[in-house]
């Protein structure tokens, strides 16, 4: 995930503000996202393009070579995966040595960070949640060690259940009869030998939302190296935990200039509402054009074991949750234009008014809903994540 950072414009330093003027470089300015793990599992580095100081379009950085160097020479390479992707998996980073990310694009042009130490990082001590009159607060509680970094960011991505609001037990069938098509609703047949008589693929789905705000913390100030931060809040009224609930934090450990870079970022962003808007003034990161260093390149590098954890929250384990989808059925006749008419034109059959113990081959009547409550494919995925639990 992202933790090379957009800068945008820039931001206010303790230095006196240069104003960049509006104009970019044809093949728009460099955007370098991402961490260089030193533990086990994924480094994600991703490159991208901006067009000009006043406009948010970006372009993905294809083609080019990323590696990692260390201060020895020794040469870790990423592969390139989807959208600017570059990633790399337990490159077996040496925490005593110093490391550079070094980029060569499809153009020829060099890039590369300056030669940074491995910072340390503690175990997530606890994520946690509480009920509030609102809602559900998250936090995360962090615990370094002695001579830590004291310096922090935290990013989570949180997956929920986004179920059907109805199983869809019938189905449409249109026949060719002569020179028209007729339209009728239909019990449908059992489910690939699932044993079900509704469409699975439609009813259990799962939806995704990763945090876009940074999230900092430091412990300079204090004696021990003890913290806890708020990461999100879930308004009772949200869909969030109409079933299981998901969160999986991640935390990163940072240089001191690091956190202050992110810092002022923060101060920005909280002033023109998003990362991506126009920014008072420039603040240069760690990384620049071998060539050309007067070059603006967006991103700030640092390099730490990613740490993470990740909790789950039933519906049942939180007390007189409120949501309700809204979501509702209406009766219809089962004749070729009522079918034709009305039911194909955004509704989905879900099953007949009074179901029988065993499906009759007349279905006079059915009950049917507005297709985003019956197909959670509308707005989430029916791919089950790896690591969520068998539900059903």
């Amino acid at each position: 995930m992202a933790f090379f950072f957009l800068v945008a414009v820039g931001f206010m330093s303790c230095k006196e503000p240069y104003t960049v003027p509006d104009i970019a470089p044809s093949s728009g300015f460099l955007v370098i996202e991402g961490a260089i793990n030193s533990g086990p599992g994924q480094t994600d580095i991703s490159l991208s393009r901006t067009t000009g100081l006043s406009s948010r379009e970006e372009t993905f950085e294809q083609g080019a070579s990323v590696e990692i160097e260390s201060e020895d020479g020794i040469i870790l390479s990423l592969k390139e995966g989807e959208k600017g992707h570059y990633f790399g998996e337990n490159l077996n980073i040496n925490s005593f040595k110093k490391y550079r990310l070094t980029i060569q694009t499809s153009d020829g042009e060099q890039y590369q960070s300056d030669f940074l130490s491995v910072n340390s990082n503690s175990d997530i001590d606890s994520v946690e949640w509480e009920r509030t009159e609102e809602g559900i607060e998250l936090s995360v509680n962090a615990k370094g060690e002695e001579g830590g970094t004291r310096y922090y960011r935290w990013e989570f991505t949180e997956t929920w259940e986004k179920n059907g609001a109805f199983k869809r037990r019938l189905e449409f069938q249109i026949e060719r009869v002569g020179n028209m098509d007729t339209y009728e609703v239909i019990y449908r047949p059992i489910d690939d030998g699932s044993g079900r008589y509704f469409d699975s693929t439609m009813y259990y789905c799962w939806k995704e939302y990763s945090s876009s705000e940074l999230l900092l913390g430091t412990t300079a100030q204090l004696s021990k190296d003890q913290i806890k931060q708020t990461l999100t809040f879930i308004p009772e009224i949200s869909q969030k935990l109409e079933g299981l609930y998901s969160i999986m934090v991640k935390q990163y450990s940072l240089s001191r200039e690091a956190y202050e870079f992110l810092e002022v970022m923060k101060k920005n962003s909280e002033l023109t509402g998003s990362i991506f808007d126009a920014q008072p003034a420039v603040l240069y990161g760690n990384i620049y054009n071998v060539n050309r260093p007067e070059e603006l390149v967006i991103g700030y590098m640092t390099i730490c074991p990613i740490r993470g954890k990740r909790i789950f929250i039933q519906r049942t384990e939180v007390s007189d949750w409120q949501y309700f989808s809204g979501c509702q059925t209406t009766s219809f006749n089962n004749t070729n234009n009522v079918v034709r008419d009305e039911v194909l034109i955004g509704f989905l059959p879900v099953s007949d008014v009074s179901p029988p113990e065993f499906p009759f081959p007349i279905l006079p009547t059915f009950l049917a809903a507005p297709s985003g409550c019956v197909n959670c494919r509308q707005t989430g995925t029916n791919i089950r994540p790896d690591f969520w639990p068998e539900t059903f």
